[in-house]
């Protein structure tokens, strides 16, 4: 079934989208009325008005550019008991919740996200970017950097040059 999803995923993130909207709010202090969005590999190629075939109409509703969030944990979740599991399940699992954390994320209307570190952060923005997993763009430290981390300058240098630890999923 995953497997069937991330397939149909791929195939529509190929296609040409174009959105009709009531109202577009640029993000840069400008409103336009009745515009076209033009969406190609998922990206957008063009906001004007037009005439091209639709394949969503929001004529009645006001776009605007995705929202960003600078402090998620994107693998983190809760079980059953609304208790944080985090790092206490087999990493396939752990997998499996962070791809839905990002198609939640994505769903709720954020498009960027800085996750602020954990190893698998790396895979899951590569699929991302990819396009086999539906999520926002994600950016991160892949690990924490804290107090604890180094005491001078130059320790801390070492350990942002050092290799990155890789989940095993």
């Amino acid at each position: 079934m995953l497997r069937l999803l991330l397939a149909a995923v791929s195939v529509c993130s190929a296609q040409t989208i174009v959105i009709q909207a009531g109202t577009v709010i640029d993000g840069k202090g400008s409103v336009a009325r009745n515009q076209q969005i033009v969406i190609e590999a998922a990206k957008i190629a063009s906001v004007k008005s037009g005439n091209a075939k639709v394949t969503y109409d929001l004529r009645n509703m006001t776009v605007m550019p995705g929202w960003i969030d600078t402090h998620v944990h994107i693998n983190w979740h809760f079980n059953a008991e609304h208790k944080y599991v985090g790092g206490r399940e087999d990493p396939k699992d752990a997998a499996l919740y962070t791809a839905e954390n990002v198609w939640l994320t994505l769903q709720g209307g954020f498009t960027t996200v800085q996750s602020v570190g954990a190893p698998i952060d790396v895979d899951v923005r590569n699929r991302v970017n990819q396009g086999s997993l539906p999520g926002p763009r994600i950016l991160t430290s892949v690990r924490q950097i804290n107090q604890n981390t180094a005491k001078t300058p130059e320790e801390f240098r070492e350990f942002v040059r050092r290799p990155r630890p890789r989940p095993r999923i």
